[in-house]
């Protein structure tokens, strides 16, 4: 029969002051880093928040963004002039957005604006909102691609092109 025997504990090397609160919640998580956990549906969630907080520059803030947004996620409409409005994608991808893969998403709003019937102007500004980042080597050759994509708005409407 073997022999219970008493094992000292030995002390620990470093004194850590833990308060109850933080063993409680765990680790204190950057909010950088928090925002990366969200679900794409929390994403769109905070975002909406957030274009609402900036309620000095806009009248509305609306969400669109599900199934059929037909490339909006959410809008919001000027005060000075209903007529113009921002468009916010929400990406929560699980890597950083790369314009060079992910401008299907421009794509879509291009194609409801101009050629899907026309049920909306194009926004003043588009913004691609994504707590991943963005692929640099790609950035530059995206913001050409907007550049000229704006400038092929402008002519298109100034030549009537597409039916007003």
């Amino acid at each position: 029969m073997s022999k219970i025997t008493n094992v000292p504990i030995p002390s620990p090397s470093k004194v850590v002051n833990l308060s109850t609160a933080f063993i409680e919640t765990g680790i204190p998580i950057p909010p950088i880093e928090r925002i990366k956990l969200f679900s794409p549906y929390q994403w769109e969630d905070f975002l909406l928040e957030w274009v609402d907080s900036l309620r000095k520059k806009y009248s509305t803030v609306e969400r669109c963004g599900s199934a059929g947004d037909m490339g909006r996620d959410v809008i919001a409409t000027y005060k000075e002039d209903s007529a113009f409005w921002d468009n916010y994608q929400c990406k929560h991808y699980d890597r950083p957005f790369t314009p060079s893969k992910d401008w299907i998403e421009f794509g879509k709003l291009v194609f409801h604006i101009f050629i899907g019937g026309g049920e909306y102007t194009y926004p003043r500004k588009y913004y691609f909102v994504t707590p991943q980042g963005v692929v640099i080597k790609d950035l530059k050759k995206g913001l050409v691609c907007i550049r000229l994509q704006e400038s092929a708005f402008h002519k298109m409407l100034d030549s009537r092109i597409i039916p007003s």
